[in-house]
């Protein structure tokens, strides 16, 4: 097999840090030749190739037609239980130079879980040094929270599930609250009637 690959288990995906929780910044951390979005979008090229990876999850294509990015939001870590990115040498099933072929995860015979929560606050504390005039930084928070749940399809005294219908779900919503200073000059009482004399370089 000719085509080069980059595969990503779902034990790999949970441990790399990445900010956003977002599969294509996972990718793009992962893998040789994909290099950031064009015209600002997540969306990655390959090979210097506008309009060339196509994202599949369980077969299905995520792909807004009419802007060339991904549709919507993508799936979450928690639900992606493997990764293949194609950056050369597809096979002929796929219609771009790149794939990005994510596998959904599913439930098994035992209930098994996960629960997050990430937050950022600037009421806590500020991660970078200032670098306006102003003290006491903007206001933002941001909260990333969720988790997932899965295991055999159980309805007492009606249906047991095991070893034949399992479910598996996930929930991962992002809030966001941030506000930005900014500096502007203004003129002077003086220079508002013509006085120009205090104007310095």
């Amino acid at each position: 097999d000719a085509t080069l690959s980059t595969d990503l288990e779902h034990a790999r995906i949970e441990r790399l840090p990445e900010d956003g929780r977002n599969v294509a910044n996972l990718v793009l951390l992962t893998s040789p030749g994909l290099s950031s979005g064009q015209d600002g979008a997540t969306n990655p090229i390959v090979n210097g190739l506008r309009d060339s990876v196509e994202m599949y999850q369980d077969g299905a294509v995520l792909k807004n037609r009419d802007t060339g990015d991904f549709s919507g939001r993508l799936p979450g870590v928690d639900s992606v239980g493997e990764v293949r990115v194609e950056t050369s040498l597809s096979s002929a099933r796929s219609d771009r130079p790149g794939s990005i072929i994510l596998s959904t995860r599913s439930g098994g015979n035992t209930i098994h879980g996960t629960l997050f929560e990430t937050a950022r606050n600037s009421g806590i504390g500020v991660a970078r040094r200032r670098t306006d005039n102003y003290t006491k930084p903007p206001h933002y928070v941001r909260n990333e929270f969720g988790g997932s749940v899965g295991g055999p399809v159980f309805i007492p005294k009606l249906y047991n599930g095991k070893n034949r219908t399992f479910f598996f779900t996930t929930y991962e919503p992002l809030r966001t609250a941030s506000a930005a200073t900014y500096a502007t000059e203004v003129p002077t009482m003086a220079m508002r009637q013509g006085d120009f004399s205090g104007l310095i370089n």
